[in-house]
């Protein structure tokens, strides 16, 4: 049977119903037993008893002949109401004496042996339960077989009576304790009705309400915190989405005006040279509208969690890569680009195109925003468990005010650097291929003293020669 269709707080009160029922069954069976076996407890303590006086009786009337001894066990055989159930016999299997109960009970006695202790035994005789005791006594040279007998007959009718209110009473009190059951599961579980009301109340077009957290320090506290957290986490992505929804329209807003704007004054003008000199401009901001395009694709990519298969790559060969792309641009700006390296290779887990990509992010950065003159300097090499990569440059810095907040989106510190087309989006992309390499990426900058950045790789360990000293790779 398919239980998860039922609601939680009925499976609770049927899981309270079938434990009370496991219970109450043990409980009434364990008292029905213990009732049964105290009833014939007593019963034998009784008949233990009265075998001790019977030896007694044997032993102080030993010199006494038989007939005496049948006439005062009769006399006392009467005396018991109802008379006496017992039986005496000799050694020869003769019977001494046999009360008139005990022979309507038609009970044969055991043959004679030396026994030390009284042997009890329950039996049934004309429908009637009986307990029994057998002894065996030894009165100067004879040897005698003494049995005695309770009826049980009241007792059985006691105990089974006492049975059948158990099994009456069983469905009662089932009853009942389903009714609690399913009250006191409502009753628990109202917390989670509570919890279930306060998120429904939390729609789409307004996230930022919360659960509200119940005082006692148990589960439902834990759940309604741990509800709350991944709130504040979905309103977080979602105002994330939200203003990269809106800085992107923004800063894609821009050369599409400008492309168009300028389509239609060539349009206007009708001269061949305007148009050429608009085509000239409509493809200088086409390009850089491929540029930010291609950048929100990487961000969009980089929310997604997209996990990318890592491979061992010298982080030099995407650094070299970069050098070659950016030594004319440095040269156009007479900037001196180095690239110092070790003979060790530096081998990390990583994606070789990301990696090129980072480098160029931090080259271009770094060439950009470093004046006529200055330097740029790329260094790659081995500290202790860590590959790092370099990036300084002697450029215009950034301000301590402006330096916590160079890694978000579309964020631009225009007081400390020009704009030079960037959409603020390249240190954000720099800052996910690191993450995504489970590395670290530090800054540090002086307005008009340069700027650092360094990436710390987790090593990947490699046979490198003792001693050897760091060489200048390339110089642009």
């Amino acid at each position: 049977m398919d239980t998860s269709r039922i609601p939680i707080r009925i499976r609770l009160a049927l899981w309270y119903l079938a434990s009370f029922f496991v219970v109450l069954t043990l409980f009434g069976a364990g008292t029905f037993y213990a009732m049964k076996a105290g009833i014939q407890e007593d019963f034998d303590r009784d008949l233990k008893l009265r075998l001790a006086g019977i030896e007694s009786f044997l032993d102080d009337q030993s010199r006494h002949t038989l007939e005496r001894v049948r006439h005062e066990l009769q006399e006392n055989a009467e005396l018991r109401p109802g008379g006496e159930l017992l039986q005496i016999s000799d050694e020869q299997g003769q019977w001494v004496f046999q009360s008139q109960s005990m022979k309507h009970l038609e009970i044969g006695m055991p043959a004679y042996c030396a026994a030390k202790r009284p042997v009890f035994a329950t039996v049934s005789s004309k429908g009637v339960p009986v307990r029994l005791i057998t002894g065996f006594k030894v009165v100067g040279v004879k040897r005698f077989g003494i049995q005695l007998a309770q009826s049980l007959e009241e007792s059985s009718e006691l105990v089974e009576h006492f049975g059948w209110i158990l099994i009456a009473a069983i469905p009662v009190v089932l009853l009942v304790a389903c009714a609690t059951g399913y009250w006191m599961a409502r009753r628990s579980l109202q917390p989670v009705f509570a919890i279930t009301q306060d998120a429904r109340a939390i729609g789409a077009l307004d996230i930022s309400k919360r659960i509200a957290v119940p005082p006692a320090n148990d589960e439902l506290r834990d759940l309604s915190t741990t509800l709350n957290e991944m709130m504040d986490r979905l309103e977080a992505a979602f105002q994330r989405i939200t203003q990269f929804t809106a800085d992107a329209s923004h800063e894609l807003r821009t050369p599409i005006a400008l492309i168009r704007t300028t389509a239609e004054l060539a349009i206007a003008e009708g001269s061949p040279r305007a148009s050429i000199e608009a085509l000239s401009s409509i493809l200088e901001e086409s390009e850089r509208t491929t540029g930010l395009l291609e950048d929100l694709l990487v961000l969009a990519r980089a929310d997604s969690n997209v996990r990318l298969r890592l491979e061992s790559v010298d982080l030099t060969v995407p650094a070299r890569q970069v050098i070659s792309q950016t030594k004319v641009l440095a040269s156009s700006k007479d900037l001196a680009l180095d690239f110092v390296g070790g003979e060790v290779r530096c081998i990390i887990n990583g994606n070789a195109e990301l990696l090129r990509r980072l480098v160029l992010i931090l080259t271009d950065n770094a060439v950009k925003y470093t004046s006529a003159g200055g330097r740029v300097l790329i260094r790659i090499y081995n500290h202790e468990d860590n590959t790092c990569l370099e990036v300084k440059d002697t450029g215009v810095g950034i301000s301590s005010e402006d330096l916590p907040h160079i890694f978000e989106r579309f964020f631009r510190a225009d007081k400390a650097r020009d704009r030079s087309g960037g959409a603020g989006l390249g240190l954000s992309i720099a800052e996910w291929i690191v993450k995504l390499h489970a590395a670290s990426i530090d800054v540090i900058s002086v307005v008009d003293g340069g700027t650092t950045f360094t990436v710390r790789f987790p090593q990947i360990r490699t046979k490198q020669t003792a001693g050897s000293p760091p060489m200048l790779v390339h110089r642009g």
